[in-house]
């Protein structure tokens, strides 16, 4: 799985974004798509499962259409374990999946038609992303902005909308783009909300252009040069292969701590399941990562008072040995004698070192990437499992199930008490 960094769809004329993501084919299947969707699926019915509180069960239930895909994507994200893709850095599955069940439920969705909707969603989401610089990304939320974008196209396959109406969808949707970057890096949820106004969003977004609704045109080109009226967005490149992102792109988040943490707690972990002994470690992690979880004075107990601190999460492994282990009797203490936490730029936040010195002074340097960023590999389903039984309380066997149903013979016989309260 090929991770690089973001921008790698510039153009100099945005509006052929929309044209490219309008003509779109949702037919074109990638070699592992339809196990992927299942995979994806079946994470997010066990998330929300185990978000869904005693209030909420009957207002779930209640909910249908646009109102029942923004709580789901208020319930998938809820304990900052969505999926992510590391490569466009965001959240597409607590975007992309409320739209395909719960506009799926209302449309009664085959199989086919779910793989070609999240296909589509999560590649018209990743493109979109791509365009998005460093510096807009500081003031604007990614997943919001582009999950948007991902989810209009998602409900245009379920709608069954012609290219045209497609293309109508994009511009209505480009021209009520947002959601501030602030709500992601305050740690505090609040960017639950803007998944599900993204979502909401591109439903609507959708039904309007079926109906015909008047859009702005090239929305798109507007939208960004009233946010970026430099227009720094770089010389024009090719657009990528759906084979390259998208649902290819996509990762689980398994280990019950921030994503920003992934890759050093599974490298630390590693070393202790290794039983080597050492005389100091130092763990090496990416520039936000230092920022959000070593030196940030901003204290955050969201989602446990573990989740976005390094230090203090590192000692709680130490301590139990187990990245899963209840969080009764939390460690109080971020003190680690002989483990020192560093920066390190030149590292993506998928990623981190750990480096070892031995009591003769030897060196080792261990490079570790976040687990789940292959959702396919015997070592991402193991830990998927006990992410479902360990922490999220939920049965791994019932929510394959279901989303083998989801992905084989659709929505047609499912509900919502099915999916996720039964």
């Amino acid at each position: 799985m090929r991770v690089s960094s973001i921008g790698i769809g510039k153009t100099n004329n945005l509006n052929d974004l929309l044209t490219h993501l309008s003509q779109f084919d949702p037919t074109i299947t990638g070699s592992n798509d339809d196990e992927l969707v299942k995979v994806l699926v079946a994470d997010f019915i066990a998330v929300v499962r185990s978000n869904v509180t005693d209030t909420e069960r009957n207002q779930l239930c209640e909910h249908f259409g646009a109102d029942l895909t923004g709580m789901l994507a208020i319930l998938n994200s809820r304990n900052d374990l969505d999926d992510v893709d590391w490569q466009m850095i965001h959240h597409p599955g607590s975007v992309i999946i409320p739209v395909v069940i719960g506009i799926g439920l209302e449309v009664k969705a085959s199989g086919k038609q779910v793989i070609e909707a999240m296909r589509t969603g999560y590649y018209s989401m990743a493109m979109f992303s791509s365009i998005l610089t460093p510096d807009m990304r500081k003031k604007w939320h990614a997943t919001s902005v582009a999950g948007a974008i991902g989810a209009t196209q998602a409900t245009s396959i379920l709608l069954q909308l012609t290219q045209k109406e497609r293309f109508a969808a994009l511009n209505l949707a480009c021209a009520n783009l947002g959601g501030l970057a602030l709500a992601g890096s305050q740690r505090n949820g609040a960017a639950q909300f803007n998944r599900a106004a993204a979502a909401v969003i591109g439903v609507q977004a959708a039904r309007a252009a079926r109906q015909g609704a008047p859009y702005l045109p090239d929305s798109f080109d507007k939208l960004l040069a009233a946010w970026d009226p430099a227009n720094n967005f770089g010389s024009a490149t090719t657009f990528e292969s759906p084979g390259d992102i998208g649902l290819s792109s996509a990762s689980l988040r398994l280990l019950p701590f921030s994503g920003f943490v992934q890759a050093a707690m599974f490298g630390y972990y590693s070393l202790l399941q290794s039983k080597r002994e050492v005389s100091e470690i130092q763990i090496f992690v990416s520039a936000p990562t230092f920022k959000l979880t070593v030196t940030s004075k901003e204290e955050t107990d969201w989602v446990d008072e573990l989740w976005w601190n390094l230090p203090a999460a590192v000692a709680f492994l130490k301590s139990t040995g187990n990245p899963f282990a209840p969080r009764t009797g939390l460690i109080k203490s971020s003190e680690n004698p002989n483990v020192t936490f560093l920066e390190n730029k030149d590292l993506g936040v998928h990623q981190a070192i750990i480096r070892t010195i031995d009591f003769d002074g030897t060196e080792r340097d261990d490079l570790h990437t976040a687990p789940g960023l292959d959702p396919l590999n015997n070592e991402s389903r193991e830990f998927w499992k006990r992410k479902c039984s360990d922490y999220l309380k939920v049965s791994a066997t019932a929510t394959t199930d279901l989303a083998t149903t989801v992905t084989s013979d659709g929505l047609k016989f499912l509900t919502v008490q099915n999916l996720f309260l039964d």
